[in-house]
């Protein structure tokens, strides 16, 4: 006889056999026929086996578990309350608006201004900014310079303090503001230092080199022979304000495909050797911050000036003569 029938059972296979899990306890469960693998099916957990029909007889059901106790009441734990957020700021007898205080500086010297509307107090220039400063106290330390409708406003307090109110600008004459100097422009960042590059193509190989060690780009021609004949890494000599200078091959120099053939090619001069190259691409800046650490061997830094990555190399590699 069954000792007792659970149904559904939460089963777990186990190397050895199946493990039914129910109110908290464990049951070995001898899986008969493998039915445990059938998916979808009502199993009946007897203790020791597992049925897919109903065993003969009066089906146990368990008694229902009385409801937890309800957990005690625990008080909760202190938290300081949060700061109201202050929308204004108290300057003297004034609230204003915290987003119109602009900055708090020391009060200036201030130049009356003939024919002023009453309450202003003339033109003051403190910090390189200059305001219209209104009345107030003649001993105030400091001068709140303010924002209304895109002028500067000096207002004269002897400190600035959170309110809870949202404040008013409604603090001088509307013929007044006319004469207020319009807020200083924000003054742009500084560039990012770059670096200028021509870009170039010999060998197969697009390559770039600092423009700053580049004298020339000469327009496209054929070099002639030297009167010895070439030798080295010399493959003919170019005229060049005045100068005559040996020609090297930056296709060669780069292990690819020449640069020089029977048509004119453009040349770059390094000092005192043109560089025969294939295509000449262009001047391109490029932040120094984009370029690589300096590598090793004739590849000085990896540029991305045209979305894709241009090997920068030293220019003593191509114009090396041997």
């Amino acid at each position: 006889m069954a000792e007792r029938l659970f149904r559904p059972p939460v089963l777990r296979r186990l190397p050895d056999g199946w493990m039914g899990y129910h109110d908290g306890q464990a049951w070995p469960v001898r899986d008969p026929g493998g039915a445990a693998d059938v998916l979808g099916a009502t199993w009946f957990f007897t203790g020791e086996a597992l049925l897919v029909e109903p065993p003969e007889g009066e089906f146990c059901a368990l008694p229902a578990r009385p409801a937890p106790p309800p957990l005690p009441s625990l008080p909760m734990p202190y938290r300081a309350a949060a700061a109201p957020v202050l929308p204004g700021m108290r300057l003297g007898a004034h609230v204003v608006p915290r987003a119109a205080l602009w900055r708090l500086v020391p009060m200036p010297g201030v130049t009356p201004l003939p024919f002023a509307p009453p309450g202003v107090m003339g033109m003051g220039v403190s910090q390189g900014f200059a305001a219209l400063v209104l009345d107030g106290a003649a001993d105030a330390p400091l001068l709140a310079l303010l924002s209304v409708q895109g002028r500067m406003v000096g207002l004269p307090c002897v400190d600035a303090r959170p309110d809870a109110d949202a404040g008013t600008l409604d603090i001088m004459p509307a013929a007044a503001l006319a004469l207020a100097p319009p807020l200083p422009e924000a003054r742009p960042a500084p560039p990012a230092p770059e670096t200028a590059l021509v870009l170039a193509d010999a060998g197969g190989i697009t390559f770039a080199l600092p423009a700053l060690a580049i004298d020339a780009v000469l327009p496209p021609m054929l070099p002639a022979l030297p009167p010895g004949g070439a030798g080295g890494r010399i493959r003919g000599v170019v005229s060049h304000r005045g100068q005559v200078l040996p020609v090297v091959d930056g296709g060669q120099a780069l292990g690819g495909r020449p640069a020089l053939g029977f048509e004119p090619v453009p040349l770059l001069r390094l000092g005192g050797v043109a560089v025969a190259v294939a295509v000449v691409r262009g001047l391109r800046r490029v932040p120094e911050a984009a370029l690589t650490a300096p590598g090793a061997g004739p590849v000085i830094a990896t540029a991305w000036p045209d979305g894709a990555a241009v090997p920068v190399l030293d220019p003593a590699f191509l114009a090396r003569l041997s």
